[in-house]
C-alpha cells in the first residue's frame, strides 16, 4: 500500500507481519510493519522561475519498523494469525503522538490504574509507570519533546521549557492516518536570536 501527501511525501507500507506469540499473562501477537518514507527532492525551478535545469534532485528515503502487541485467542499460532492478516490487506500499525499521556491510554490502561492487584495490594499500573513506558526515547534512551531532546539517558535535564512527548502504536484492520497531537513550539525567538548573531 502507498499513500502520497499533498506536499509530495510518499509513504510505502509493507504488510503487517506477526513475528511471534507472547503469553506471559494473556496471549498477544507481536506485530511489525516496515514503512518507507520518501521525501521529494529539491526542484531546480519553482512557481516563479523556470529554473536553469529541468527536473529535480532524487528524493531521500527513510525506512522504519513499527511494533505493537495485539490480543489474540488462547492457543493461536503465528501461522493462524498470518492467515487472519490476509483478510486485511490494508491493515496498518497507526502511531499516536501527544504531549498529553491521556491521548495514548486505552480503557484497559484506565482499568489497570483503578484496579488493585490482590497479590500486591497495589494497582496493576500507575500513571507514572505508564508515562515512563510510553514517553518517546531514542535508541540511547534520551527522552524527546516535539522532536527536541529534553533529558539525557542519565537523567540530566537539558531544557526545562520542553514538555514530555508520548507515543504509542496501535494495530488497525484498515488504513488510518497517524495522529500527531503535539503542541506547537514557537521558534520566533530562537530564529530572531540567530539572525542577530549572523548580523553581528
Amino acid at each position: 500500500m502507498q499513500k502520497t501527501t499533498e506536499s509530495g511525501i510518499i509513504r510505502k507500507f509493507a504488510n503487517v507481519v506477526c513475528e511471534k506469540i507472547l503469553s506471559n499473562f494473556k496471549p498477544v501477537a507481536h506485530m511489525t510493519q516496515e514503512i518507507t518514507t520518501i521525501y521529494p527532492g529539491r526542484r531546480y525551478g519553482n512557481s516563479l522561475s523556470t529554473g536553469l535545469y529541468a527536473g529535480a534532485e532524487e528524493g531521500k528515503s527513510f525506512t522504519s519498523v513499527r511494533n505493537c502487541l495485539v490480543p489474540v485467542p488462547e492457543g493461536v499460532t503465528v501461522e493462524q494469525v498470518t492467515e487472519q492478516l490476509k483478510k486485511f490487506p490494508d491493515s496498518v500499525i497507526q502511531r499516536i503522538t501527544s504531549n498529553n499521556i491521556n491521548d495514548v491510554l486505552t480503557k484497559n490502561d484506565e482499568w489497570a490504574m483503578n484496579t488493585i492487584n490482590p497479590e500486591t495490594g497495589q494497582p496493576y499500573k500507575t500513571l507514572d509507570e505508564l508515562k515512563d513506558q510510553y514517553e518517546t526515547r531514542d535508541k540511547e534512551g534520551n527522552r524527546f519533546s516535539n522532536g527536541a531532546m529534553r533529558v539525557s539517558a542519565v537523567g540530566e535535564l537539558l531544557d526545562e521549557s520542553l514538555v514530555p512527548e508520548y507515543s504509542r502504536s496501535f494495530y488497525q484492520n484498515s488504513y488510518v492516518e497517524d495522529k500527531d497531537l503535539r503542541e506547537k513550539i514557537l521558534v520566533e525567538q530562537p530564529v530572531a536570536a540567530m539572525a542577530q548573531t549572523l548580523r553581528a
